[in-house]
């Protein structure tokens, strides 16, 4: 298949599974925003028990999961000074999870949801940004999250980008602020525990708890991608609003193993990419004032570049073969494909006619002024495998070795002076320091070539022009 077929499966493939996420992540918001405001009910509704301190109180208030109105404004009342045996105490023995849950504390897989979904919203947002947040300033002014105009605007900091650049404003959308709004909420209370211990940990939106206490994370980015109870709750079926399935169970479970902010991010990035072909888009989306080729291949992800240099290098090799061997009996046992397919690769990756960028480069390497020439030409690209440097080298080798008599396939000599540019490079002697040296990485590959050469009779027997 073509190549824009390959990536538009790719493309639908990402946006199925950032569908899966931003639908996981959105279910567990809304069962927040529920269990906060079903909370604020209980606090008013429910009967507090007496404190475990107090034995003199007789003791008939009901708890535990089928009586969470009592269960909630007991906890809120007393807050996180009930103790060690806080679960037991509110009838969760042995179900602390469970009771955390519905006492609806922040915790590493709650406050992941919410960054999970502002970063799917602003990529831009990353886990220093994060641990940077600011709510309140020393005295007590609120700094995190402004109103300018009709625009709301989250403001934090990336110490990375030095100090005339650190501060990064992040416009909301009326979504994502309604996201901000209930995490705030969702923080309050730990947030006021801090506040009466002291310190200034308070003034900060990133806040996890359990029963026992609050405490802000001084690496936000490891306590969030360490968490496994959130990558877990992925592992799920999903279905669209028109009740259709996006992911299976099985497949969300592979999905759900490497489901980070760092991820979701990338993620973002290269559905950017795949939607503009910009990398410029992509650098903005991304928050970064300059593009830089390096940071983008940190995005742009490796697994997804291989695959693709893979794929061209297949394609060109069979082109080669095809051409080389499309009147022998053992095409096929040469190509790795079979000869219903003949016709489509055919279509879509022969050879065509030497581009005349390369007829430049070539005459470059032999003209006085090599090392001009080659510098300022336009820059190109081959990518290089040992299979590929053995035929090379077989074809540079009969074509240099070749009789007056010998007469080659066309594509041959034209790929002549392909071979005869690359092995350049990798025979230069120090006269030859003037020209751009060849990658490291490709040296091992052209050696192993050179160790284990192809039966050049046999390739010469398959390469040269034969009469009926």
């Amino acid at each position: 298949i073509r190549d824009e077929e390959a990536l538009n499966i790719i493309h639908q493939r990402l946006n199925r599974d950032i569908e899966h996420i931003k639908t996981v992540s959105k279910k567990m918001f809304e069962g927040i925003e529920y269990r906060l405001n079903r909370n604020e009910k209980f606090k008013v509704t429910g009967a507090i028990k007496p404190h475990p301190c107090n034995v003199t109180i007789k003791n008939n208030i009901p708890m535990g999961i089928d009586h969470l109105d009592n269960t909630v404004a007991t906890f809120y009342h007393y807050g996180f000074g009930v103790g060690s045996r806080a679960s037991t105490y509110l009838g969760f023995d042995g179900q602390a999870d469970t009771l955390i849950r519905e006492l609806n504390l922040p915790t590493a897989k709650t406050i992941n949801i919410f960054a999970s979904l502002l970063v799917l919203e602003h990529p831009k947002i990353t886990p220093s940004w994060f641990q940077e947040w600011e709510l309140f300033d020393k005295n007590g002014n609120q700094i995190g999250l402004k109103q300018t105009g009709n625009q709301w605007i989250a403001v934090s900091f990336k110490n990375r980008k030095g100090a005339t650049t650190a501060q990064q404003e992040i416009i909301l959308t009326d979504y994502t602020k309604s996201i901000v709004d209930t995490l705030i909420e969702h923080t309050q209370f730990a947030r006021e525990a801090l506040k009466e211990k002291g310190g200034s940990d308070w003034r900060y939106v990133m806040l996890v708890a359990n029963l026992k206490g609050v405490n802000r994370s001084k690496n936000i980015g490891k306590l969030l991608s360490e968490s496994e109870n959130f990558n877990k709750t992925f592992e799920v079926n999903s279905y669209n609003d028109n009740k259709q399935l996006i992911l299976s169970k099985s497949k969300a479970k592979e999905l759900a193993e490497i489901v980070t902010l760092r991820n979701i991010r990338k993620a973002r990035a290269l559905q950017i990419y795949l939607e503009t072909h910009s990398l410029k888009a992509v650098a903005e989306a991304l928050g970064h004032k300059v593009l830089r080729l390096e940071l983008m291949e940190s995005y742009l992800p490796k697994p997804l570049m291989d695959y693709f240099n893979k794929r061209w290098i297949r394609q060109f090799q069979n082109a080669i073969i095809f051409e080389a061997l499309k009147d022998s009996p053992y095409l096929f046992d040469a190509l790795d494909f079979d000869e219903s397919t003949l016709d489509e690769f055919l279509k879509n990756h022969r050879l065509g006619d030497l581009p005349e960028n390369l007829e430049r480069a070539i005459s470059s390497i032999y003209s006085k002024e090599n090392q001009k020439d080659i510098n300022n030409s336009n820059e190109l690209v081959f990518t290089l495998t040992t299979p590929l440097f053995q035929v090379l080298i077989a074809i540079q080798s009969v074509i240099d070795n070749a009789t007056e008599d010998d007469l080659f396939k066309p594509i041959i000599e034209k790929w002549y002076q392909s071979s005869v540019f690359i092995l350049s490079h990798f025979t230069l002697t120090d006269k030859g320091k003037k020209y751009r040296r060849p990658p490291e990485e490709t040296i091992p590959l052209y050696e192993l070539a050179l160790s284990n050469p192809l039966d050049l009779d046999k390739f010469k027997e398959n390469v040269l022009c034969r009469s009926n």
